[in-house]
């Protein structure tokens, strides 16, 4: 969802905002950089600044982390320098705000780490103790310290009562580790404060949660307490017990296999391949998550009759059963786990399996992929009985083949159906290829390998393909690079299919009469251009997943540098890493696209991300238009905006060929704007003849085919 940038357009204090309050129409935005007054005007888009205040016109620094609103109209705002107050109608007169802190009055700290009011009381909670007071007399405090409160002293957050009794919780929150540090295993506290103070703790134990990281504590309009924390959702009062409420969430953080089945389900695995006598990493044998309508379950050994919790593979048949291939883990780690294939029906939540005992090679499954003709291709991994089997849809094995007359290199990875040879990818042995679209045999006569020693040993991450044309264009992501086999008439006026490397000195080589050749040719097919942005940002890494979108960009990921997505059409790449976008971590370890949702979902060894990437119009379903909005509104062009005019109830527009109109002032038609490739529209700002159009109030009305119409404007500044 779109967030206006406030710092940028109308002066907001600081980036860094710790809390916002609000009075009537008047919102207080406590910053790093101080105090932000706001009004809302009926017919103004945003909140209009009033004004800012820091240590120059009213507070004894700019670092306010606390705020809070009385009944009478104080404003009263924390710090490490202690409480200001001031009245807010005086808000413009330094000589009216105060400050009280250790040294001038009771409080047993400065460092004020949260406030509250009632209708007659002001509680500060401190990294010392917590004070109270009567709003009408505020030299009149009653401390809280290490006394009253068993030995504890940093007191975070504080709230007061109906009846003026305190609730809090202790600890503090630590601005550089982005994190409440508490050290008790207190989840809640309370101070009966009338007729004499009376000290009230609930541990874990006594309220049935992990977490005593307390952010916040407020009353919910049905009366019952409500805590809020950090990380782990919020926890409601429910009589005697509390109600935990969190976002459900991934099984664990390390991703290796992301599926979507029929139903745009996302289906996640963290499975790995540890060395046979190594026990299993919990962060890697987390079973399977699955996301449906918003909601995430988990699928485990223990809660559900999958064979393992290892992993490894996973697909989704014709009839939207999913497979899930566990890799052999040592079984003396763990006598509860099994291997071989389950199989997850749905639509009965029936269980069904296949392993030896049903005529798999082993059990030990490293890859499973269906084929137009409904079979699921299942690979074993390793030893004299590695190889692949071939299942039909009545889950019979009816063909099975081995691609190395070496038993102990059957260690394939990766399984590539091609429009006109197969490949498999292995975790030592690189890359192996069936020449034709047979079903493969054993020590037949159509295996190869590549006629060079970079893909004849190795790991194989990743193997997929596009099309340019009717041309098939195969691409393969190894531990010694990226590869791909392509159509090209760079050496034959009547075309080839060639092998090329892919690199960040040299944009790509080919091989040709039996060596690389890239270096010597002066062709910009091969070189880059100058500050051309090159492959994985030239940062040395590796690529370990490829997934080719409706648009014809190849996004690649990285081992150490997040993703480079190649715009095959334009011949041109974009890098996105942790050090310029949003993605949590560079390293990368799968990839996956819902045509529907036009969504990307990239695997990390940190968590499961996601970005809208385009929506290709065969999966636009939309019919009718629903509200539309502009925004940024005003739109600074000359700033590199975008103005993006969407439809913010349906992830697209109408379907079919609705286009959007831009009109001056004047009635004048400036430009017709065509879909992007969101589906939606986007404006730089620039008519129909390319010259920039200068600041106003412009119009634009989106017309879809079937006759609906929706109108708006917005304000373009230079």
């Amino acid at each position: 969802e779109f967030v206006m940038p406030l710092d940028e357009i109308i002066g907001l204090a600081s980036d860094n905002v710790y809390q916002v309050v609000h009075l009537d129409s008047l919102i207080f935005a406590a910053t790093k950089g101080g105090i932000s007054v706001f009004t809302e005007l009926g017919n103004f888009p945003f909140p209009f600044l009033l004004n800012n205040y820091n240590s120059e016109n009213g507070l004894s620094t700019n670092s306010i982390t606390s705020l809070a609103i009385s009944p009478q109209g104080w404003l009263f705002c924390g710090s490490d320098a202690g409480l200001d107050y001031v009245m807010i109608d005086s808000l413009n007169f330094t000589y009216a705000w105060h400050n009280l802190n250790e040294n001038n009055s009771s409080l047993p700290s400065s460092y004020i780490t949260s406030l509250a009011v009632s209708d007659n009381y002001l509680a500060v909670g401190t990294r010392q103790g917590l004070a109270m007071a009567p709003l009408y007399d505020l030299e009149q405090w009653t401390i809280y310290g290490e006394a009253e409160l068993n030995g504890r002293s940093s007191v975070y957050p504080v709230y007061i009562d109906e009846e003026n009794n305190l609730w809090f919780s202790y600890g503090y929150w630590e601005e550089g580790l982005l994190d409440v540090v508490d050290t008790t295993r207190v989840v809640l506290a309370r101070i009966i404060t009338s007729p004499e103070p009376l000290l009230d703790e609930w541990y874990y134990e006594d309220c049935g949660v992990e977490t005593n990281r307390i952010t916040g504590i407020t009353r919910l309009a049905d009366n019952r307490l409500c805590l809020l924390t950090w990380g782990e959702g919020f926890l409601v009062s429910e009589q005697d017990d509390w109600l935990q409420f969190k976002k459900h969430d991934i099984g664990a953080s390390l991703v290796h296999n992301i599926e979507i089945d029929h139903e745009q389900t996302i289906w996640v695995s963290s499975g790995y391949h540890p060395p046979p006598t190594t026990p299993p990493l919990p962060r890697g044998t987390a079973g399977v998550s699955s996301l449906k309508n918003e909601v995430w379950e988990v699928l485990r050994v223990e809660n559900s009759p999958i064979l393992s919790n290892n992993i490894y593979s996973m697909e989704t048949d014709a009839s939207n059963r999913k497979w899930f291939g566990a890799w052999w883990v040592n079984t003396q780690s763990n006598q509860e786990w099994d291997d071989g294939i389950s199989i997850y029906d749905e639509a009965d939540n029936s269980w069904e399996y296949i392993t030896t005992d049903n005529g798999l090679r082993n059990n030990c499954i490293s890859f499973l992929t269906g084929d137009a003709q409904g079979n699921m291709w299942v690979s074993c991994c390793g030893g004299s009985t590695g190889g692949v089997n071939i299942i039909d849809s009545n889950d019979n094995v009816v063909h099975s083949f081995s691609y190395d007359t070496v038993d102990d290199l059957n260690d394939a990875l990766f399984i590539f159906l091609g429009q006109m040879r197969y490949y498999f990818g292995g975790i030592r042995t690189g890359l192996r290829i069936w020449n034709n679209t047979s079903w493969p045999e054993t020590n037949g006569s159509l295996w190869s390998q590549t006629p060079f020693n970079e893909l004849q040993s190795g790991e194989i991450f990743a193997i997929t393909s596009s099309i340019n044309g009717d041309i098939e264009e195969i691409w393969v992501a190894s531990a010694n690079g990226l590869f791909s086999y392509r159509w090209t008439t760079y050496f034959s006026e009547f075309g080839q299919y060639l092998w090329y490397t892919w690199g960040t000195s040299i944009k790509r080589k080919a091989f040709y009469n039996g060596q690389w050749l890239g270096e010597e040719i002066a062709h910009p097919e091969f070189w880059y251009i100058e500050g051309e942005e090159r492959l994985y940002g030239s940062v040395p890494t590796f690529p370990t997943a490829l997934l080719v979108d409706p648009f014809n960009r190849l996004w690649i990921g990285t081992n150490d540098n997040g993703i480079t997505m190649y715009d095959i059409s334009r011949d041109r790449y974009t890098i996105y890493n942790a050090e310029n976008s949003p993605l949590i971590s560079n390293r990368i370890t799968s990839l996956a696209y819902d045509n529907y949702s036009g969504r990307l979902y990239i695997g990390t060894d940190e968590a499961l991300q996601s970005a809208v990437i385009g929506i290709s119009e065969d999966y636009n379903f939309q019919q009718d238009l629903e509200t539309v909005k502009a925004f940024p509104n005003p739109f600074y062009p000359d700033r590199g905006d975008l103005l993006r005019i969407e439809s913010i109830d349906t992830p697209t527009m109408p379907v079919g060929d609705t286009r959007c109109y831009i009109y001056n002032m004047a009635g004048d038609l400036i430009i017709v704007l065509k879909k992007n490739i969101l589906e939606q529209f986007d404006w730089d700002g620039l008519n129909e003849t390319g010259s920039k159009c200068s600041s106003g109030i412009y119009f634009y009305v989106v017309s879809a085919s079937n006759g609906q119409t929706a109108r708006g404007k917005f304000a373009l500044i230079r």
